[in-house]
């Protein structure tokens, strides 16, 4: 197949901009030229992501219109990621045009015949961010949630080796990345499958004496819960942000166990509860459903007494929607709509105060922020140790710098510089011999 110039789009989330940015390390690789205006290309790739009906229905629409544009001028259209083994039907209703890939970089590599290392997180790859390397530590997970269709695409768990993910991170800071993402469907169950764990990845790439900050994804409590006190004494590593997600999605154990999540109400409490002790000034993020099948208005009250008892920083709520092939689109009781967003509103309105509180408490603070992203006007983003998101008047992508905390809004604060950051400012934890006190396995 005669590849000329590409347009790549991507959705979804950490994992699925990872592959995407992997797409087109594979396109350049083999001389493919990225286009940044779509009217320039010949051909199109689409990496999607299945997790919500309104992104579904959005990335429908998106295939709707390129499946016009080929249909009109010639060229093609390939669509990867999650959502063809989960909505392929109406993929090919919507773009009939389309080659539909999963989301495996090696699929595309043959569709295209050329070479892919399609396993090695040491392949080529086109970064959104030069100042940020999302790392994939695993793809799929060891749960079945009765929400989730993401499970039929990425499938179980298969962790990459822990001397894989360390080259990688190590090549990435030494490109130039100051900030380091490690991501996958689950982190907390990482390594399980080859007999290791989440704190000894960490401990391992923590071992290298170089200077960027770690933020660890998302990972569900039940798996947290045998790592805490490893995982927790890992952050007093200054290079480590303060910042731990930790999904609650209900707060009625009847619901959690519908849902086929494998721990209560009063675990996840307590895992917040720990967390706060043994890592001061930590942010904690969750994710919430509203309106999952057969669920009461009583049994929502008990989502909010629990967000407002944990109190957390950042709150992802979603209206339950149905997924394709998944056990919940199939229960009975589905909660009406104009419910659904009744309680999300009801959600969204506590969860903006407690984040407002959060910040209001900054204010007339001393941070340490590092710069990693432009803002709009000349501004410019950082992120404090604890992961909140500042807004400066000016600055330098890639710095560091000493703020002061002046003004408080929900999703983030705006600060004043007063200091560069020092250089060797970090503090790292007594050296280990990463590979020696690992057991190792294979990456997939």
């Amino acid at each position: 197949m005669a590849l000329h110039k590409v347009f790549v789009e991507g959705y979804g989330c950490a994992h699925n901009q990872s592959d995407t940015e992997s797409i087109k390390g594979l396109l350049t690789a083999n001389g493919f030229e990225l286009v940044d205006m779509e009217s320039a290309a010949e051909w199109f790739v689409v990496n999607t992501c299945a997790v919500k009906d309104q992104t579904e229905f959005k990335i429908l629409r998106r295939l709707e219109e390129l499946n016009a544009r080929i249909a009109s001028n010639g060229g093609g259209l390939i669509v990867m990621g999650c959502l063809p083994s989960v909505s392929g039907a109406k993929i090919q209703r919507t773009a009939p045009l389309a080659v539909q890939l999963p989301p495996r970089l090696e699929a595309l590599a043959d569709h295209l015949n050329v070479e892919s290392h399609a396993f090695d997180l040491l392949g080529e790859r086109v970064p959104f961010n030069p100042l940020i390397a999302i790392v994939p530590i695993e793809t799929g997970c060891l749960d079945y949630c009765t929400f989730c269709a993401t499970k039929r695409a990425r499938g179980d768990l298969k962790s990459h080796s822990v001397e894989t993910i360390v080259r990688a991170v190590e090549r990435r800071v030494h490109a130039g990345a100051r900030e380091v993402w490690l991501t996958g469907e689950d982190t907390g169950c990482y390594g399980v499958d080859i007999g290791t764990s989440l704190p000894l990845l960490v401990r391992a790439i923590l071992g290298l004496k170089l200077d960027f900050r770690l933020r660890i994804g998302m990972m569900n409590p039940h798996h947290l819960k045998g790592i805490a006190l490893d995982l927790f004494s890992l952050y007093k590593d200054s290079r480590v942000y303060k910042f731990l997600h930790v999904p609650l999605q209900a707060g009625s154990n009847r619901v959690l166990s519908a849902m086929k999540r494998r721990y209560t109400v009063e675990e996840w409490l307590n895992l917040v509860t720990l967390a706060r002790k043994r890592v001061p000034g930590i942010r904690i993020s969750t994710d919430v459903i509203a309106g999952f099948p057969s669920e009461t208005s009583e049994e929502f009250l008990e989502t909010l007494r629990a967000l407002e008892t944990a109190r957390p920083e950042v709150v992802n709520i979603s209206r339950y929607g149905r997924r394709p092939k998944t056990l919940a689109a199939l229960m009975p009781s589905q909660v009406p709509g104009w419910m659904k967003k009744d309680r999300s509103r009801a959600l969204s309105r506590l969860c903006r105060r407690m984040s407002l509180d959060a910040h209001q408490a900054l204010v007339g603070q001393t941070l340490d922020v590092h710069v990693n992203e432009s803002g709009k006007g000349g501004t410019v983003i950082g992120r404090t140790l604890s992961y909140v998101p500042v807004a400066l008047d000016q600055g330098t992508t890639g710095s560091r710098v000493k703020v002061c905390i002046t003004h408080a809004f929900a999703h983030y604060v705006k600060a004043k510089r007063i200091t560069p950051f020092p250089s060797n400012a970090f503090q790292p934890l007594p050296a280990v011999t990463p590979f020696k006190i690992l057991a190792q396995g294979s990456h997939f």
